[in-house]
């Protein structure tokens, strides 16, 4: 996981970036980033109250949203024969993107916002 000030930095060279197109370029680079940006707050309100992976659904993370489902439905219907220890680990690695939500948001977001300028810049 990047740190925060590295993703920062690259937010603001994104931003540096989006500042040299040209106003039709801006414009639509704006109109595509609405669509698509995803809010760290929502992410993590997502992962505080739904825990197990439904707020990987938010991000388009379809893959790891249904493991995170299968392997918490495994945990409860083996619950008694060792699935707590599988419960716990889940929510172990849940607690880690609820702390880091803001960060994990703001690397999704410069990664969208990236490849939306590489669009614009080919046409």
């Amino acid at each position: 996981m990047k740190s925060l000030e590295t993703l920062k930095e690259i937010e603001e060279s994104i931003r540096e970036e989006v500042k040299a197109l040209t106003d039709e370029q801006r414009k639509e680079f704006y109109k595509l980033s609405a669509k698509k940006l995803k809010d760290p707050d929502t992410y993590a309100a997502l992962n505080f109250v739904f825990f197990f992976g439904l707020h990987n659904f938010y991000i388009g993370k379809w893959i790891s949203a249904t493991i995170a489902i299968l392997l918490t439905v495994i945990g409860i219907a083996f619950f008694l024969v060792g699935g707590f220890v599988l419960i716990i680990a889940l929510f172990i690695f849940e607690l880690y993107e609820l702390f880091f939500s803001q960060n994990i948001i703001i690397d999704h977001n410069n990664r969208i916002n990236q490849k939306i300028l590489a669009q614009i810049k080919n046409k």
